[in-house]
């Protein structure tokens, strides 16, 4: 899954060859690795369905692979806890 556009937009290809756009919505470090939270890109507000997805760097190219469901869930409730302090901020 390679990064084809600028930084705020990935497309995603599928095993099966499918392109989907995704806007990546806010990323976060943990445990040395760097973890992106992405909408599909022609989704609204209303209809996002949220996706993690890891990043890797090989050969100088930037990839994303969704990450193990254990280590998706742990992301998800570091993301869960950095939107909600955003949101209280405000």
């Amino acid at each position: 899954m390679a990064n084809e556009f600028g930084d705020d937009f990935i497309v995603l290809t599928t095993e099966d060859g499918r392109e989907i756009e995704l806007e990546q919505l806010s990323t976060l470090e943990e445990g040395g690795a760097l973890y992106g939270l992405f909408c599909e890109a022609d989704a609204g507000n209303d209809n996002c369905e949220l996706v993690i997805l890891r990043q890797s760097i090989e050969d100088g190219e930037i990839f994303w692979d969704i990450p193990e469901e254990e280590e998706y869930g742990r992301i998800s409730d570091l993301f869960d806890q950095q939107l909600f302090s955003d949101a209280e901020e405000d």
